[in-house]
């Protein structure tokens, strides 16, 4: 299951007891990277939007490029993992930065988190420090567990 998470944008590194993988349909004609936050719009998952308030569905567990062979099909599903309450490592936005623990902060693309916007809350970090080269926390805002925004 965890195999792979070594190069994935979002990597999960205390997995709890809620850990699951679960398959989803993805958006027809939409490239996806392995370790890319997904959210459901109009049934099927696609890369997280930055800058909006947009819960995820998942991680998603493997690329899907144009050369993929369900790249245009329509349903096809696939593998996301979702951790309402594990313990998450992310890519930060810049490495000049200073993040304090407890900090609620944004994600900044669909494969970052922001290292000083908080408007959504998206994230809260649970290591800080200095010049940081991956965040530590917890994904706070889960599609299954509150209700939905804009997505």
């Amino acid at each position: 299951l965890f195999t792979s998470f070594y190069k994935m944008a979002f990597k999960l590194t205390i997995p709890s007891s809620r850990c699951r993988v679960e398959h989803v349909a993805k958006t027809a004609s939409t490239a996806i990277a392995e370790g890319e936050a997904v959210y459901t719009v109009s049934g099927a998952v696609s890369p997280l939007s930055a800058a909006s308030d947009e819960r995820i569905k998942g991680i998603a567990m493997r690329e899907v490029t144009a050369a993929s062979s369900d790249y245009a099909t329509s349903g096809a599903k696939i593998a996301v993992l979702i951790d309402e309450d594990g313990t998450w490592e992310a890519d930060p936005s810049s490495t000049t930065n200073t993040i304090t623990v407890g900090t609620y902060l944004d994600y900044a693309t669909s494969k970052t988190v922001h290292v000083s916007n908080s408007t959504y809350d998206q994230f809260k970090v649970t290591v800080g420090g200095t010049n940081l080269t991956k965040l530590t926390g917890k994904i706070t805002r889960w599609e299954d567990s509150e209700p939905p925004a804009t997505n």
